[in-house]
């Protein structure tokens, strides 16, 4: 009965969108399983094939997330906790959110990652990890550490995640009971150890587990993608962790005797500054039917009209005027007209990626030359590019990564608007 509702959930299951997509990303595994060369040829380039491949899946999967959760988040707002609708859309926003996670994992897996590095405290990673995976098992955890325990420049959220998959392997392994023995310390890497390191300042966190072990055959090939020993896994959360620990400059190694015990250990380069931890970041709460944006007026470019009704419900619903360009040509057109009558737009909300147009990074050079004051948010579904790790640098003031819901853009937002 209510049009919103019917508008918001048209959007989810729309058929030309879905299908759309769907049909993308089934060329894309096709043209990668059907390329040309033999076995050597395969062996040589796979890594960088799935890199590239994963890359696009997550980027695309994002994209459709956005459509989903974007949505279900605005049908939210519109209906009451007591509704009988309410709770399986919360169903629906959670299995969402878990293939949200699988798209975090394909994009850390695929080339050109970068993680978004703060100052922290490893322990404080590893407790956080240890809690999250063993949390109602019968698997308990004892770490042991040196008095002072470096810290490091690192993206949280991916560290945890190599954490995470560790521990969950181990807790796996010792099948469900047990305990896993922890161990921080310091350490020097030297000309004569023999690890693929710089010389320098490292943290070795050590996991070890007393499971089943791994066989020696098998132990030169658990880093390889898609290799298990489980029917039931996929194969990829070591290959993951070794590329998250790669682009931190780090290193890792697994020992292991089939039977009786495995460990994994890790080496991060510390940080020689007394820099203090990042501590936890805290969102002002806002109802989020508040007008956070009240009075303002936002231009959004993005090539796909679904994601720019979402992001334009989603404003709107915060309380600002909106318009939409499909590509950055006819932002920069929007923008300039704008500023020519003096009715100025307070933010600009960038599409990274364009095919058929100017993506963002390009599109601010030119906003930039007709207003150096631009306020320019840069959003992407190909979550660890460069340009979105270092979003300053390429003249942005924040960014929104894909999918989104109102609550990320109410966190967006509440570093840029004065409440």
């Amino acid at each position: 009965t209510n049009p919103l509702l019917h508008e918001l959930l048209y959007q989810i299951i729309n058929p030309k969108t879905m299908s759309k997509h769907v049909l993308q990303l089934n060329d894309k595994i096709s043209a990668n399983s059907n390329s040309k060369g033999g076995p050597e040829f395969w062996g040589l380039t796979k890594i960088d094939s799935l890199n590239r491949l994963a890359g696009g899946i997550a980027h695309d999967f994002n994209n459709l997330l956005t459509g989903i959760l974007g949505n279900i988040s605005l049908i939210k707002t519109n209906l009451n906790l007591d509704d009988s609708y309410y709770e399986k859309f919360v169903e629906i926003e959670n299995i969402s959110i878990r293939a949200k996670e699988l798209t975090e994992k394909l994009s850390v897996f695929s080339s050109g990652g970068q993680p978004y590095r703060s100052v922290q405290s490893v322990y404080d990673l590893l407790e956080q990890s240890l809690e999250s995976v063993l949390k109602g098992s019968q698997v308990t955890y004892d770490i042991k550490r040196e008095d002072e325990i470096n810290t490091v420049s690192a993206d949280p959220e991916q560290i945890k995640q190599v954490f995470s998959n560790i521990i969950l392997n181990s807790k796996q392994a010792v099948l469900g009971t047990g305990q896993l023995e922890i161990h921080l310390k310091n350490t020097v890497i030297n000309d004569k150890t023999i690890m693929p390191l710089t010389e320098g300042d490292y943290i070795e966190i050590s996991i070890k587990d007393k499971g089943y072990g791994i066989a020696s055959q098998d132990l030169p090939k658990v880093f390889d993608p898609y290799f298990t020993t489980r029917p039931d896994s996929a194969g990829l959360g070591l290959s993951i962790a070794r590329t998250i620990i790669s682009t931190h400059d780090g290193h890792i190694q697994i020992d292991s005797e089939e039977g009786i015990q495995t460990t994994v250990n890790i080496y991060l380069p510390v940080i020689k500054e007394k820099e203090k931890p990042a501590e936890p970041q805290t969102t002002p709460e806002i109802e989020s039917d508040g007008k956070l944006l009240s009075g303002k007026r936002v231009l959004v470019m993005d090539d796909e009209e679904f994601i720019r009704k979402v992001a334009g419900n989603i404003l709107e619903h915060l309380g600002c005027q909106v318009e939409f360009a499909r590509e950055g040509g006819e932002a920069i057109e929007k923008y300039r007209s704008h500023v020519e009558s003096d009715s100025r737009i307070d933010f600009v909300i960038l599409d990274l990626t364009v095919p058929e147009g100017l993506g963002a990074e390009d599109t601010i050079k030119r906003l930039k030359e007709i207003d150096p004051d631009v306020k320019a948010i840069i959003s992407s579904g190909y979550s660890h590019d460069p340009v979105m790790s270092n979003y300053k640098d390429y003249g942005f003031i924040a960014m929104i990564r894909k999918p989104y819901e109102i609550e990320d853009f109410i966190k967006s937002f509440c570093e840029l608007v004065e409440i």
